[in-house]
């Protein structure tokens, strides 16, 4: 199965388009391996991107903020915090609203003009952020997580951060904004799925694949270590062990990493964890 980060490693950095990833999804979706969204983005919108790619895995919100679950994706009984319309949930993080109350003490505290989206209208995030106004306002329907804006020196990044600890939220660093949030991230919701899918099917391969140091929870819990380049050609510097650096940027580089890790195999064949990409494991079980 495959976890996968989206701004700038799915989807394109600047146009936020798909289309250079299709090829490595038609692979996937050859073999019949689960591509689960593990993003920054919201409920919202990844919606738009699942209907328009036609996938029904599990997916993982707001950095961790929840995993979602079609109803009766899975036929053995799975960890849930809720179900809401079609969905089973499993949250990690506190509402946004509770989030956002901190947002403001802390802004408080520090005496900073800290911005975040609950504090901006729509027609200034479709500015800021280069969206759409329809791709504004889902973006804008966070459940989990509160968005700042604010560009902050090194120093008050760092009083930021101890402040938020103080309150029990941490905060990620996107390739653009900052996400703070209850204690939560990639990894942790990441793995509570592979428990869920191991439960269900056996023994299974991960593969994760990302481009920021936010995705460094994930590829850290995950088989294979995956990561594309970002615009300009360079990669992040990632603290995870045996990570495979992709010569291609963004969605680009994503087809061309699941070109590798399966194309010279038949169906049903999966790269065995710290294996070469391109060579294959084929055993007699199909996975």
């Amino acid at each position: 199965m495959v976890f996968t980060d989206l701004d700038g490693t799915l989807l394109d950095h600047h146009t936020y388009s798909y289309e250079q990833a299709l090829p490595g999804l038609e692979l996937l979706r050859q073999r019949n391996i689960p591509v689960v969204f593990c993003s920054a983005k919201t409920r919202a919108e990844q919606a738009v991107y699942r209907d328009a790619l036609q996938l029904h895995d599990p997916f993982i919100v707001e950095n961790g903020g929840a995993v979602f679950v079609e109803r009766d994706y899975f036929k053995r009984p799975h960890t849930s915090t809720r179900s809401t319309n079609g969905f089973d949930v499993l949250e990690f993080a506190r509402p946004c609203a509770e989030v956002r109350k901190i947002l403001s003490m802390v802004r408080a505290e520090l005496q900073l003009s800290l911005k975040g989206y609950g504090d901006m209208t729509l027609p200034e995030i479709v500015e800021l952020t280069g969206l759409d106004e329809r791709s504004a306002a889902l973006a804008a329907r966070r459940e989990y997580e509160e968005t700042v804006v604010t560009r902050l020196s090194d120093s008050d990044r760092e009083r930021f951060r101890a402040a938020l600890a103080r309150h029990g939220v941490m905060m990620t660093a996107g390739a653009r904004f900052i996400s703070i949030s209850t204690a939560n991230d990639k990894g942790r919701a990441t793995k509570a799925l592979i428990e869920m899918f191991r439960r269900e099917r056996g023994e299974i391969v991960t593969v994760g694949i990302g481009d920021s140091w936010n995705d460094g929870p994930m590829l850290s819990v995950t088989d294979l270590a995956l990561q594309v380049q970002q615009p300009g050609g360079n990669w992040a510097d990632l603290p995870v062990n045996d990570i495979r650096k992709i010569n291609g940027v963004g969605p680009k580089g994503w087809t061309l990493a699941m070109s590798q890790l399966l194309e010279a195999q038949p169906t049903g064949c999966v790269a065995a964890p710290g294996a070469a990409l391109a060579k294959p494991n084929c055993g007699t079980s199909e996975r």
